[in-house]
């Protein structure tokens, strides 16, 4: 069973076309977010055969939060010279009590970040890079019930309730319970 993420991929390792895919993807879809906010948690999705997008939960110096994703109008993979991505926009605020307790759970999520005996990589699926407090990790097609399949879900429907422009905190609250009971050090 998959506990943990794994590191990212490093610019000196990967294959160059996966380098150029990366940045490609960060480049085109980090969203413009508030300058005096600080970032507290960025996830980049890379589904085959899908469109990839991006969420940032900013906070700004007030306390407050809100979600930014950016969504690829089209697939980026496989990189050809003649696409022009054009990113889709949305946000949504979201309450200061579930804000910090994101923040919270990524952070103790991306603690346990390590290598595995066995990478779990493949061709098709979904990877996920999760990013906070200058951590970061990444996930492939994690197990359903395993701590990042459970980021996985949980980032898609932060995701989904950011492009719906309004955060569904009641269903949220029901992910957070499962890591309240099972991410150790959550309050």
């Amino acid at each position: 069973m998959i506990d943990h993420l794994e590191p990212n991929d490093s610019p000196i390792e990967s294959l160059s076309l996966l380098n150029a895919y990366l940045h490609t993807v960060g480049v085109t879809l980090k969203p413009k977010v508030d300058r005096k906010a600080k970032a507290v948690i960025t996830i980049v999705c890379l589904p085959s055969f899908e469109v990839e997008w991006m969420l940032v939960l900013e906070c700004c110096r007030s306390g407050h939060y809100t979600a930014y994703t950016s969504t690829a109008d089209q697939e980026i993979w496989p990189l050809e010279e003649s696409k022009s991505i054009t990113p889709i926009k949305s946000e949504a605020p979201v309450s200061t009590e579930l804000g910090s307790t994101l923040h919270e759970i990524y952070r103790l999520a991306l603690k346990g970040t390590r290598y595995s005996d066995s990478p779990n990589m493949g061709l098709d699926g979904v990877t996920y890079h999760f990013s906070c407090d200058h951590m970061s990790g990444k996930t492939w097609s994690p197990p359903e019930n395993s701590l990042p399949g459970k980021l996985g879900a949980l980032s898609e429907c932060l995701y989904r309730d950011t492009v719906a422009g309004k955060i569904n905190e009641r269903h949220i609250s029901r992910i957070v319970h499962w890591f309240r009971c099972n991410l150790p050090g959550l309050v």
